[in-house]
């Protein structure tokens, strides 16, 4: 009833004060009739106010001596409230009258509301018992082919392992009898890149999957690092005797084996290392001038002694002792000049076939 109730401000009458704009003094200024008289509705403001305190106005009153007055004002002014009451809800009965009926209709939409809701909450719990008991029986089976693949390739992986082990101690077995044997051609390099290469096979499957704790794979570790190491050490060996000999085949076997053992690129620096360091001590020695004056000297004297003997065997044959100058006695100066020449051409050619084998 409040809500249908307009809000003013002010009060009727000419009082004195200031107008409250509180509830309470809206409230009076309603419910004043202009019926009253200008004490009455004094009297109603100042119970209005909200600084109204009971013990000061009794006092002030009980002081004045006006208590029967203010009696008879207080009942004229409840008559008038309860009259503007009765007159304010029998005009708006109509109204809470409907107001009801329409309440009732909103109990009954609200029930039905409620009713509804309460199935619509059963059969959303059937729905959810219905895709969650399949979701997690999926889940469950998704997770058992996870541990199964997992299994599997575990499997897979050790059973390469083990053929190329098995593989691998057959082929070193045939590499070493190929190394004693001294075979000719590049048997050995052929033997070797096959074991290098089931070596590299092996790693492979080591670096692809963790098989750490697997007993089977933990006791072919051993032979995998002694075949890795052998086969390393003969490529080595034989490398370093195949560029010595200009073997071109085996050359590119064991730069084969090394590329399959993960070690190509230092061991080429090496090979090249060494065989620089070894040209330029041989270029160095076959330019050293005190040893082509070494080796001049010694050329002279067998040449001297071959001219010797030569001559002796022609005077022998004449039978007259008269000795024949042949191509060998020549003079002195020409001799050295040509002792000289075939000094510097035989050095030359040394240092040609040194260059060539490096």
């Amino acid at each position: 009833m409040a809500t249908t109730i307009p809000t003013g401000r002010g009060g009727a009458g000419g009082g004195s004060g200031d107008v409250c704009t509180s509830p309470a003094s809206d409230m009076t200024s309603i419910l004043l009739d202009p019926a009253l008289d200008d004490c009455q509705q004094r009297i109603l403001r100042d119970f209005a106010d909200e600084k109204f305190d009971e013990r000061t106005y009794m006092e002030k009153v009980m002081g004045s001596g006006g208590a029967s007055e203010l009696l008879d004002n207080l009942t004229v002014i409840i008559q008038n409230i309860s009259c503007k009451i009765h007159s304010h809800v029998g005009s708006q009965h109509s109204q809470i009258l409907s107001q009801a009926e329409r309440i009732r209709d909103i109990d009954k939409h609200l029930e039905n509301v409620k009713r509804r809701v309460v199935d619509l909450s059963h059969i959303f719990k059937v729905s959810k018992q219905r895709v969650i008991k399949p979701y997690k029986e999926l889940k469950h089976k998704v997770a058992q082919l996870e541990f199964l693949q997992i299994a599997n390739r575990l499997s897979v992986q050790t059973l390469r392992v083990v053929t190329k082990s098995h593989k691998l101690r057959s082929q070193l077995r045939v590499m070493e009898e190929a190394s004693r044997a001294k075979v000719v051609g590049s048997t050995v390099g052929r033997e070797s890149v096959k074991a290098a290469r089931l070596i590299r096979d092996v790693n492979e499957v080591f670096d692809e999957t963790d098989l750490s704790g697997i007993d089977v794979v933990e006791h072919l570790k051993p032979l995998i690092t002694t075949a890795t190491k052998r086969v390393s050490q003969l490529s080595k060996e034989r490398f370093i005797k195949a560029v010595k000999a200009l073997n071109q085949s085996e050359i590119g076997s064991f730069l084969q084996c090394f590329y399959f053992l993960g070690d190509l690129h230092d061991q080429v620096d090496k090979a090249v290392v060494n065989i620089t360091s070894k040209a330029v001590i041989r270029v160095r020695e076959a330019l050293d001038v005190s040893r082509i004056g070494d080796m001049s000297k010694v050329q002279q004297q067998q040449q001297q002694s071959g001219s010797s003997s030569s001559s002796t065997i022609v005077s022998s044959k004449d039978g007259g002792g008269k000795v024949h100058p042949t191509s060998n006695s020549l003079p002195t100066s020409r001799q050295n000049d040509k002792n000289t020449a075939s000094s510097l051409s035989s050095t030359t050619t040394t240092t040609s076939s040194s260059s060539s084998s490096s």
